[in-house]
């Protein structure tokens, strides 16, 4: 467990570390202080933050953590089959995704779907597929995010 602390009035994470301490007077780590950030405005809990942890990206409420702020975090570019394939599962959408790329009038798409060793954020077959699903350009995004943090 790492300590957090996360405003108190939206639960916003603004520090991740093992280090850290928040009293009445400022929030401290290894050689820094934050003396705008104190007990009266900010609490300290523990916790495993996301591999894409970025302060000011996530918020978290002692169970769960949520994106918040989608643009402070980095979207990989692509992720292996694999991830991908687990990320959709993860989401409920795999067998969706499979009727996609079965029932798309480009067979292109059908293809990479059966081939593709990786998945690239920016292709024409994730567009095709994301729009099939409904999915917007921000729900892509935390999928590939998602995707990217799972190992076998």
């Amino acid at each position: 467990m790492t300590n957090i602390i996360k405003r108190s009035a939206d639960n916003v994470v603004i520090y991740v570390g093992d280090d850290l301490t928040l009293d009445h007077t400022a929030a401290r780590g290894a050689g820094w202080q934050d003396f705008n950030t104190t007990t009266a405005n900010a609490s300290l809990v523990t916790g495993t933050p996301p591999a894409t942890w970025v302060g000011g990206a996530y918020s978290f409420d002692g169970t769960t953590w949520t994106i918040v702020n989608q643009a402070l975090i980095r979207v990989p570019q692509s992720v292996s089959r694999a991830q991908a394939l687990a990320a959709l599962s993860n989401a409920g959408l795999l067998t969706q995704a499979q009727n996609a790329a079965s029932a798309s009038t480009n067979p292109l798409v059908l293809i990479f779907w059966n081939n593709a060793q990786t998945f690239e954020r920016n292709s024409s077959t994730v567009a095709t597929l994301g729009g099939a699903l409904g999915l917007t350009d921000v729900q892509i995004d935390s999928l590939f995010i998602a995707a990217s943090t799972i190992t076998a």
